[in-house]
This record gives C-alpha cells, sequence and structure tokens, in this order.
C-alpha cells in the first residue's frame, strides 16, 4: 500500500538520488491504493521527477504526484518547495540540495 503524502522533511537524503515516479491526475483524484499508480513516468532521480514536474513547458492536463523509492507521496506543493530548494541551492552553490 501506498504512503500517505507527508511533509518535505520526511523525505529522506537517499530518496533523492533514488528513482522517483511522476503521475498527473485531475485535482478530484488523490492517488492512494492499489493500483492507483497506473500510467507513471519513471525517473533515475527523485530530483529529475521533481524538476520536470515543476518545469515541464506542456505538462499533461491534472496535477502533478510524485511517489518517491521510499514510498513517500508527494504533492504539487511539496514538489514546488523542492523545487524552490533545490534552486537556491544551486543558486548559492551549496552541494546540499535538499532540506535537512
Amino acid at each position: 500500500m501506498m504512503s500517505e503524502a507527508v511533509a518535505v522533511g520526511q523525505v529522506e537524503d537517499w530518496e533523492f538520488d533514488a528513482p522517483a515516479h511522476l503521475q498527473y491526475w485531475p485535482a478530484h483524484v488523490h492517488p492512494t491504493g492499489p493500483g492507483s499508480w497506473d500510467k507513471p513516468r519513471l525517473f533515475p532521480t527523485l530530483r529529475e521527477a521533481i524538476a520536470t514536474a515543476a518545469t515541464d513547458p506542456d505538462p499533461p492536463a491534472g496535477i502533478a504526484w510524485i511517489l518517491t523509492s521510499g514510498g513517500h507521496t508527494l504533492r504539487a506543493l511539496d514538489i514546488e518547495t523542492l523545487w524552490l530548494d533545490q534552486k537556491a541551492a544551486e543558486a548559492s552553490g551549496r552541494a546540499e540540495t535538499h532540506p535537512s
């Protein structure tokens, strides 16, 4: 069974370099339960999935959700927060690209 949506701070460090799934659903759908992730796009890292969800110039209709390798479900707000954290880390030249 999939994990419920979690706070950004609950994503573990190793998950940022592990594969992640990105999928879009209509706004009224919450992706939980067996079979709910039926058409995900697989990314080699969570960072790449976040970047795609945040910058896709022609995203599919619906709301982006990401499933991490650790079983965490990230909502659109979580994705935006992590994207902004990544960009801030890049701009400041820090090696760390996610919240502590």
